[in-house]
């Protein structure tokens, strides 16, 4: 399962964010999404709106970054820069490697 399987209409590439990320998009969900485990069930995900905001089923954002459990997770934080959600993960080392 990928975005562009899930997502055929997507209106851009998701970026390869490194080893540990996974594409875990799933059709029923309103936009692509890549999660990195962090074990014990808990992980990340940065959710991908489509870029035209007028295409956005929830509005807000283009990138939204939660942290949780599959299937119950924490908002954390949204921005339109994926520069400033890699930077919040960076800096409240919120990866495996990072922690």
């Amino acid at each position: 399962m990928t975005y562009k399987n899930e997502f055929a209409d997507f209106d851009y590439e998701l970026p390869d964010l490194g080893e540990g990320w996974e594409d875990n998009s799933w059709h029923n969900d309103s936009c692509p999404s890549l999660d990195y485990p962090l074990g014990n069930r808990k992980m990340l995900r940065i959710w991908f709106q489509y870029s035209n905001p007028e295409e956005r089923e929830c509005g807000g954002k283009q990138f939204i970054l939660v942290i949780g459990e599959y299937g119950d997770s924490d908002h954390l934080m949204e921005s339109d820069d994926l520069n400033e959600i890699l930077a919040y993960i960076e800096a409240n080392k919120l990866t495996k490697e990072q922690a």
